[in-house]
C-alpha cells in the first residue's frame, strides 16, 4: 500500500478534513461546495479535497476533448494528482511531493505531472495561467497503465437528444445548437449510437434557416461555424434525426433513455442525454422541466421532469442499486440547474440555469445562429489544438478557463445566486463505475475544422417589402409600423436578458430588412400597439393616484420588477393577475414573457396605494376599451 502521509497532511490542513482514513466524501447536493477525489494511488481509497466551484462548461468539455495525456480516470502507480477544475488559491499539482511506497520510494514533482498532462502549476491567491502546454511523450508510462487508460476513456457512448425545431423565432437557435453538437459527437470513435428527437420535420426548418445549403452557427462578427446540409440529410437517412409528433415526444424520449441505459449497463458504457429545448418557467417546483410540446406547455404530458428521467433510467438498470452505466444530462433549457436527479441516477450539467443565460447570436442575415454557450464550446475545442499538426497545444483549466469561456460567451457575472451549475451523483451511487469524475470520455483528436463566414452586408438582404402599415386610411393603422418601432426603441433603451425580448428585437431587425413575413409583421404591429396603449393608460392612472409632480412616465423610468417580483405579484393577487396587460410577442415558455416588467412595477405601486379592488375595476374597464379600439385599429394613437 502506498503511504500518502504528505498529501494527507496538506489536504487536512487546507480543508480541515480528517484524512486518517482516506475515503471519498461529498457535501450535500445543492451546497456551494462539493467534494470529489483528486488522488488515487493503485488500489488505495480516494483522497478527499475541497472543490470550491466546478464550472459546468469545463466538465462538459470532457465529452469532446480527450487527450491521452489527461489521465482523468487513472493515476500512475507511484503518485498522481488529479485536479478537477479547482477554483481555489491552492493546487496540489503545484506542490513538489515525495511519496513512499512499500516497494521503494518514487519522487513525483509538479513538473512530472505537468509533462503527463496534469493541471498547470498555480500557487498563491489570484494566480492565473492562460494555458497549459501539454507534452505528448508517453514513453515513460507503462504499457499496462496505458491500456487501462485506453480502455476507460474509449467506453461506448449512446446519445439521446431532445430538441425543438418548430419554425418559429423562439425555437430557431435550438436547431443550430443541436446540429453543431451532433456534428461534434458524430466524429467520436466510441459513439455507439445517437438519436435526436424532433417534434417537427427537420427539412421544414432547414428550408427556412439555411443559407446557401449551409447551417451557420455563431455571431456575425468573428469566426462562425458552417455545417453542410448534406450532413443533416445523411443523419436523417441514418436514423439519427427522428421526427415524432409533439404529443408523443415525451414517451418516445423516455423510452429511448431506458433503452440506452439498458444497453450501456451491459457494456459498462456512458449515456449522454442532451436537452436543447425550452425550460418550464413558473417559479415553482416544475421550473426547468424539459418542454417537449410547446403547443400545450401547461400539460404534464408535454414536459419531462427530473423524477421521470430517474424512473426511465432506473428501468434500464440491470438490478437494484447496480450502476454499470454512467448517465449524464446536459440541459441548455432555462432553469436547467433545477433538474438535479432526486435519486442520483444521473449527473447534471446545466448550461443555463436561469432565463438570463439564454443569450442568442444573430447573424447578419438576421437569423438566429444558436446560443453563445454551444458556440463557445466549439470555439474552445478548436483553439485547444494546433491548426496544422492537430496536436493539443493548450488545455485551459480553473479560473483561466472560466474567464475564457465567459469572454467567448460575452456574459457578465450573474448578480443573483441560483442553483449550482453542476451536480455530480455521489460515489455511493456509482460503486460499480471505474474511478473517475463521472464524466464520459473525451476526443483524442481535434474536432473537424470549421470554416469562417465573412460578415454579410446589406446587399445580401432581400429587397424591402412595402410596409403593410402605411399611413393610408385604408391600412390597418394611421401610424406606420416604423414610427411605432421608433417609439418602442426610444422607450426601451436597456436590453433585457429574456428570450421574449430577443424575439421582439430580431423581429424588428427582420422587418427593417424586408424579410419578416406578413403574419409576423402583423404580430409585431399588435405588440407595438399593446405596449404603447397600456403605457399611456397606466401613466394616466399613476398621475391620478400620486399626483403629477415629479412623476416619471413609464417610457422614461428605469423601475421594473425582477423575475421573482413578477411571480410574487401574480401569485399574491391571482384574480388581479387575470386582468394584467399581456402582450402578444413573447416566448411561449416564459410565463412572465407576456408582461412588461416596467408596467407591472407601476401597477404594483398603484395596488399598494389605490387598493386591489379599485385596481381590478380599473383594469377590467381598460380591457373593454382595449378590445374596442383594437377592433378599430386605433390603439397606438389613442
Amino acid at each position: 500500500m502506498l503511504r500518502l502521509q504528505l498529501l494527507s497532511n496538506l489536504v487536512a490542513v487546507h480543508s480541515g478534513l480528517d484524512c486518517t482514513h482516506l475515503r471519498r466524501y461529498y457535501l450535500p447536493t445543492g451546497t456551494s461546495q462539493s467534494l470529489d477525489f483528486i488522488c488515487q494511488c493503485n488500489l488505495d481509497p480516494f483522497l478527499p479535497f475541497r472543490v470550491v466551484r466546478i464550472i459546468c462548461l469545463f466538465d462538459f468539455l470532457e465529452y469532446f476533448t480527450k487527450p491521452l495525456a489527461n489521465l482523468s480516470r487513472f493515476l500512475l502507480p507511484y503518485a498522481y494528482v488529479r485536479k478537477l477544475s479547482l477554483f481555489d488559491d491552492f493546487y496540489l499539482s503545484s506542490m513538489s511531493m515525495s511519496v513512499s511506497s512499500d516497494n521503494g520510494s518514487v519522487a513525483s514533482s509538479h513538473e512530472d505531472l505537468h509533462d503527463h498532462g496534469s493541471t498547470p502549476a498555480v500557487t498563491g491567491t489570484g494566480a492565473n495561467t492562460e494555458a497549459e502546454h501539454v507534452g505528448s511523450d508517453w514513453s515513460s508510462i507503462p504499457d499496462e497503465i496505458r491500456s487501462l487508460i485506453e480502455r476507460d476513456i474509449n467506453k461506448p457512448l449512446r446519445v439521446i437528444g431532445i430538441c425543438r425545431t418548430l419554425t418559429e423565432n423562439v425555437s430557431e437557435p435550438l436547431l443550430a445548437d443541436s446540429i453543431l453538437l451532433m456534428k461534434m459527437l458524430s466524429e467520436q470513435t466510441n459513439l455507439e449510437s445517437q438519436i435526436w428527437i424532433y417534434p417537427s420535420p427537420v427539412q421544414e426548418a432547414l428550408q427556412k434557416w439555411t443559407s446557401n445549403d449551409r447551417i451557420i452557427h455563431g455571431p456575425p462578427d468573428g469566426e462562425r461555424v458552417q455545417i453542410q446540409t448534406g450532413f443533416v440529410e445523411e443523419c436523417i437517412r441514418q436514423g439519427w434525426l427522428v421526427h415524432v409528433e409533439p404529443e408523443v415526444g415525451k414517451q418516445v424520449a423516455l423510452r429511448e433513455v431506458t433503452k440506452a441505459t439498458e444497453a450501456m449497463e451491459k457494456s459498462c458504457g456512458n449515456v449522454l442525454i442532451v436537452a436543447n429545448a425550452h425550460g418550464y418557467d413558473t417559479e415553482g417546483e416544475e421550473d426547468g422541466e424539459i418542454v417537449v410540446n410547446t403547443l400545450d406547455v401547461w400539460s404534464k404530458e408535454s414536459r419531462i421532469s427530473a423524477s421521470e428521467l430517474d424512473s426511465a433510467i432506473a428501468a434500464g438498470r440491470l438490478g437494484h442499486h447496480q450502476y454499470f452505466a454512467r448517465v449524464t444530462l446536459l440541459s441548455s433549457t432555462c432553469h436547467a440547474g433545477r433538474l438535479a436527479s432526486k435519486t442520483h441516477e444521473f449527473s447534471l450539467v446545466a448550461a443555463s440555469n436561469t432565463g438570463d443565460h439564454s443569450a442568442l447570436d444573430c447573424s447578419n442575415s438576421l437569423r438566429f445562429r444558436g446560443t453563445s454557450f454551444v458556440h463557445a464550446v466549439d470555439k474552445h475545442l478548436r483553439n485547444e489544438f494546433h491548426p496544422e499538426n492537430g496536436m493539443r497545444v493548450s488545455h485551459l483549466t480553473g479560473k483561466p478557463l472560466e474567464n475564457t469561456l465567459q469572454r467567448l460567451m460575452e456574459l457578465a457575472e450573474p448578480t443573483e445566486v441560483h442553483e449550482p451549475l453542476i451536480i455530480l451523483a455521489p460515489y455511493d451511487a456509482l460503486v460499480s463505475v471505474p474511478p473517475g469524475s463521472n464524466i464520459p470520455p473525451r476526443l483524442s483528436d481535434r474536432p473537424t475544422a470549421n470554416a469562417a463566414e465573412a460578415p454579410g452586408n446589406a446587399a445580401t438582404h432581400q429587397a424591402a417589402t412595402p410596409d403593410p402599415f402605411s399611413g393610408s386610411e385604408s391600412g390597418l393603422g394611421r401610424i406606420t409600423l416604423g414610427a411605432k418601432i421608433r417609439y418602442f426603441e426610444q422607450s426601451n433603451p436597456i436590453k433585457e436578458k429574456t428570450m421574449s425580448y430577443e424575439i421582439v428585437r430580431v423581429s424588428i431587425a427582420r422587418y427593417r430588412a424586408g424579410i419578416l413575413s406578413a403574419e409576423d409583421t402583423k404580430l409585431l404591429n399588435d405588440h407595438m400597439d399593446s405596449i404603447k396603449w397600456w403605457n399611456t393608460r397606466i401613466n394616466e392612472l399613476f398621475i391620478d393616484v400620486f399626483g403629477g409632480a415629479g412623476v416619471l412616465p413609464i417610457e422614461d423610468s428605469r423601475a421594473q420588477l425582477d423575475r421573482l417580483e413578477v411571480f410574487e405579484l401574480l401569485r399574491g393577487h391571482k384574480y388581479l393577475a387575470r386582468l394584467l396587460p399581456k402582450h402578444p410577442l413573447h416566448a411561449p415558455t416564459e410565463a412572465r414573457g407576456a408582461y412588461d416588467a416596467r408596467q407591472l412595477a407601476y401597477i404594483k405601486a398603484i395596488v399598494k396605494a389605490h387598493g386591489v379592488s379599485a385596481t381590478k375595476s380599473w383594469l377590467r374597464n381598460q380591457k373593454y376599451k382595449f378590445n374596442e379600439l383594437k377592433a378599430r385599429g386605433t390603439l397606438f394613437e389613442s
